[in-house]
Formats: C-alpha cells, structure tokens, sequence
C-alpha cells in the first residue's frame, strides 16, 4: 500500500502542472463554445456548457448509480458510506433520485418541481424517497423531484453519489429523466445482479445510453456475489458479463464483484477491495483527470453539434427562397408518412405482443388443469389437518416456481418483439432525411441540447422499445406471486371449518383457478400498459422532432426576407462560427495524453498494449 501511495503521489507531482495548463486551456474553449452556442440560438447547449464550467470549480466527482429493480444500489452507497443512510428493501424503495454529497452538518432535503423545498429528517428520508412524503399542503402522490442528503463524511469531498431509482420501476420518474443525469456525472456504476447478467435491455441502455455520455469511468458490478456458490461461480458469472460486454464497449470491460451486506458487516477485503479501492483511492488520486477528461468530451460533442447545426443552416441560406418553402411544404407530407409508418409498426408489434400474451396465458391455463387434476389424488394419503395446514403454500409455491421459470422467458420474447420492430423502423428512424442534420439526432445527445430529441435516432429508438420493456415485465414476478394471495387465504379460512376431504378438494381447485385468473389478468393489464404507454412515447417524439424541425426552418426562411444585407451578414456570422468551432475541435483533440484514463477504468496505454 505505501508503495502504491508514493507512486500516486509522484505521478501526482509530475502531472499537476500539466493539468493544470490544460484546465486553463478548457476553460477558454468552453467559453469560446457558449459564444457560439448563444449566436446560434441555442440556450440548452450554451446552459450545459456553463454547468461543464460550474463543474471543473466543484472539484468534485459526480458517481452515478444505475441499474435496473432491486439490483442494490442504495445498498451499495450504503456499504461505501458505512452506513444505512439510504432505505433499501425488496420492493422498490427508491423512487426519486437522491443526490448523496458532501456538507458540513446533517442534512436532508426534497425538491418538488414547483420549487417547495422541505427539509426533513432522517427517519422520514425513506418516506420521500419512496414517494409517499408531502410538502406543505401538496397531495400525499406528489412525487418529489430529488431528495439530497448532506453528510459530513470524508469520501463524499471527492465524490458525490446519484442513487437513481430502477431503470425499469413502473412506479418511478422515466427512464429518460434518469438518462439526462448523464451529462453531470463523471463516473456511472451499472449495477448488475449476479444471478442474471446481463438482460437485453441492460445491454441495450449501455450500448445507446452509457457509452454515448463522455463518462470519465464505466464500471460494471455485480451485486449480491455473496448469494452465488464460491469463488469458481463468480468467476464464472464475471467471465460471462465480461464476455457480453466486450463487444459493445470494444474493450475489456471492468466488471467488480461486490456484496454490500458484507461490507456493512464491515468485511472490506476479499470480493469487496477491489471496488472500496477504486471509489476510495483511485477515483480521488484521479478526479482532477477524470473532470478534464470528461469535460473536454463534452466539449468536443458540443463543437460538433454547433458545427454541424451551422452547415445546416448557412446551406439553407443559400438556397432560393423557394427551395425553403418547398422543403417546408414537403416536411408535413414526410411527418404523415413517418406517422403511418410508425403506426404501421406499433400494430404490428400489438398482434405480436398479443400472441405472446394468449400463449402466456394459455400456460398459466394449463397448469391450473393440471394442478387441479393431480390434487385429487394426492389429497387421498394426506390426513385433512395437513391439507388444511400445507396445501395453501404448496399452491402458492407452485405458482411461484412456474413464474421464475417462465417469466423471464416471457420477458426475452417481448423484448425480441421490440427490437424487430426497431429493426422494421430503422430506415425511418435512423436517417430522418437530409433536412435533419446527423449530430442533431445523436452526437448532441451528451449535452441534452439539439433539435430533435433522442428517442428518433435509430441507436437509441431501441431504449424506447426495449427499454420500456422492463417497466412493466421485471417487477411482474414480485406482484405475479402476491395476486392470488386473496384466493388462498380464503380457502385457507374456509379449510378450517371444513372437515372432510372432498370440500378440501374442491376449495382448492377454486384457490388453483382463482390464482391462475389472477396472475392472468396482472399480465394482460401490464402488457395493454406497455403498449399505451410505448405508442405515447412513440408518437410524442415524432411530434417533438417534426416541431423543432419546422420552427428551424421558419427561422431560417425569416432570415432570408430580411433583406440581402442582413443575409449576407447571416452568412458571415455563419462561416465565423464555422472558422471558430474548427480551431476548438483541433485544440481539444491535441489535449490530453499520458496516463488519460479510458472509460472503462483502463489506462490508455495499457487498453493499447
């Protein structure tokens, strides 16, 4: 350890200067960026490039945790903290994204969207977070918008943590506005569950999500790996992550077993110092780094946006007037177009949704046939205190086993569903046109800020399909068990005051089919959700891209009518912007160099070796 120490701190000496020379220099180009972006109209951009700013005087570290329901992520900031600060349970527990950060007293603190502000207390912290607090004289179901909880803890001056509820909570904010965190956040720990890595909807928010935010560090751990069965099982499971990652990150991934309980039992080495190391050690020896390199990314993707929205716009203003209108007029018969398409696909995947729903369902059907034929039978060698003391829970768990078995085969071909009809869509969803600069679409997307939003380009359209799947699917098993609860706990009572077999018998092919509708129904009303809820998304992003394009091109037209003096001006300012973004791009590509961090927590030179 000391020698690790003297190393960090004689690599620190020799590149403090250097990194210093290169934040003075990231700076200026931040600057010269925000010019940009306010002559060009574009106040997103310009907000983002200001917080970018806002963030290198913060000297802090921004870790953002991610995972999909119940993977343990408020467990795992709990294990770091070295304590039980944030709730955690079974059900979902955190339902408002919660900012951990440091302070100099206790302190906790909900925001509401209308600006209330609440300062609340400990025990009450997981009332709030899980959605059920109040402010003032708002309604018990007004979500807070975050929770931020000040602690006086030393690891917390280096990093701030981001505890985001599940990816795929139905009760919880979208995923989107999870998403948008993205931008401020230096490193993101993507939690996986040990037992099952990786979904394909994990896999799709790390290829069209993760790998796109100009993150410092992308680190992989696999919670729970004390539940697993010894040391070769979790190798196993890390070789298998690992070996689906590698081909969407193009470098080996970083992927850390990890048990917070554990660690709250205060067991901080074997499985767990490799991770304690690096959000303890590594992270604060690197932050000043990891903030440049994270920051001169941000830079670079909003350069490219602002240049390619300039092109687009001083082409546009060497076109004959005419040629604008057309290109106006032409874009309301391309919007019907792409909405019959969009129709077309959303009916298409309903008829495929449906058959895998019957065929669910028709299962479900099938095992209460078969649970109730087989009953009879077995009732006979079973004295009738015991049918009435055991056959309830052996009902139940019978349902039980058959819905960890099939429900995440279910969800598999759901989720296969969707990204046919991503695929069916790609033509339409990738390239919306010549009109629609690319970077617009995509490459804008680290700063939150261009004309179209996200959900149309074709990389990320699959999180509008495959990632919604989970919001109604992955939490189907928890509440799945508990809906034919009713059924048997009256059969249960009723068993009491019956006492011969053949009642027994009877009411328990009742419980059986009762469950069996239960579940039933729960799934048919979650899959009828999804649907409504993926063509709502759908459809809003087609009108929100349609919007931003039009208002684009009536500025545009505007500018022409002004008059020719006022255009040629226009173009001036256009090709100065053009001059200027190009120079800040080269600038920022000549940044950096020795010992950079790759995002995945290699050196460079290591990944290159």
């Amino acid at each position: 350890m000391q020698d690790r120490q003297g190393e960090t701190a004689e690599y620190d000496a020799r590149a403090r200067p250097r990194l210093a020379q290169d934040e003075l220099a990231l700076r200026r180009e931040l600057a010269a960026l925000r010019r940009v972006a306010s002559g060009l109209g574009e106040p997103e951009i310009e907000g983002s490039l200001r917080s970018l700013e806002e963030r290198l005087d913060e000297r802090t570290l921004t870790v953002i945790v991610l995972g999909e329901f119940n993977r343990g992520k408020s467990a795992l900031i709990n294990s770091i903290l070295g304590d039980s600060w944030l709730p955690c349970g079974v059900a979902p527990t955190t339902r408002v994204v919660t900012e951990v950060r440091f302070g100099p007293e206790e302190r906790m603190d909900v925001h509401y969207p209308d600006g209330v502000r609440q300062r609340i207390d400990r025990e009450s912290l997981a009332a709030f977070t899980q959605g059920a607090g109040t402010a003032g004289d708002q309604a018990g179901d007004t979500l807070p918008a975050r929770a931020v909880l000040s602690l006086p803890l030393p690891v917390l001056r280096h990093l701030t943590f981001i505890d985001t509820p599940g990816l795929n909570d139905p009760d919880t904010v979208q995923a989107e506005v999870i998403y948008g965190l993205l931008p401020r956040c230096d490193v993101a720990l993507f939690i996986l569950d040990a037992s099952f890595a990786l979904s394909l909807s994990e896999r799709t928010i790390i290829g069209d999500k993760l790998l796109r935010a100009s993150l410092g560090r992308l680190v992989f751990v696999l919670s729970r790996a004390d539940e697993l069965d010894g040391p070769e099982d979790e190798a196993a499971v890390v070789r298998r992550a690992s070996t689906l990652l590698e081909p969407l990150l193009g470098t080996p991934p970083l992927v850390l077993p990890y048990s917070s309980r554990d660690a709250l039992r205060g067991e901080q080495g074997g499985r767990n110092a490799p991770l304690r190391r690096l959000l303890l050690e590594e992270l604060p020896a690197e932050k000043t780094a990891l903030l440049l390199a994270a920051t001169r990314g941000r830079a670079a993707a909003a350069a490219a946006s602002l240049g390619e929205l300039s092109r687009f716009c001083r082409a546009r203003l060497d076109r004959a007037p005419a040629d604008l209108d057309a290109e106006l007029a032409g874009l309301q018969e391309r919007e019907a177009l792409r909405r019959a398409r969009l129709a077309a696909a959303l009916e298409t995947l309903s008829g495929r949704l449906s058959g895998l729903r019957d065929e669910y369902v028709t299962a479900l059907q099938r095992l209460a046939n078969n649970l109730s034929e087989t009953l009879p039978a077995e009732l006979r060698a079973v004295a009738p205190a015991d049918v009435r003391r055991y056959l309830p829970f052996y009902i139940q768990d019978t349902f039980r086993w058959h819905l960890e078995e099939t429900l995440p085969r279910l969800r598999d071909a759901v989720e296969a569903a969707c990204a046919m009809a991503a695929g069916e869509l790609q033509d339409l969803l990738a390239a919306p046109g010549p009109a629609l600069p690319s970077s617009i679409a995509a490459d804008a997307f680290p700063l939150g800020g261009r004309l179209a939003p996200d959900a149309w380009d074709q990389g990320l359209v699959a999180s509008v399909f495959i990632g919604s799947v989970g919001l109604l699917l992955n939490p189907l098993l928890a509440s799945a068990i508990l809906v034919g609860g009713p059924a048997l706990r009256l059969f249960s009572l009723k068993a009491r005051r019956e006492a011969e077999r053949a009642a027994l018998a009877a009411d328990a092919e009742k419980a059986v089919f009762a469950t069996a509708e239960a579940v039933a129904a729960h799934i048919a009303e979650a899959m009828a959700a999804f649907e409504a809820g993926l063509g709502e998304r759908a459809n809003a992003a087609l009108d929100a891209e349609s919007e931003a394009m039009r208002t684009r091109l009536e500025d545009l037209r505007a500018r022409q009518l002004a008059g020719a003096e006022a255009l040629n001006t226009q173009r001036e300012q256009l090709d100065a912007h053009l001059a200027a973004l190009d120079a800040i791009r080269r600038r920022l590509e000549a940044m950096g160099g020795e010992g950079e961090v790759h995002m995945n927590g290699h050196d460079l030179d290591e990944v290159q070796a």
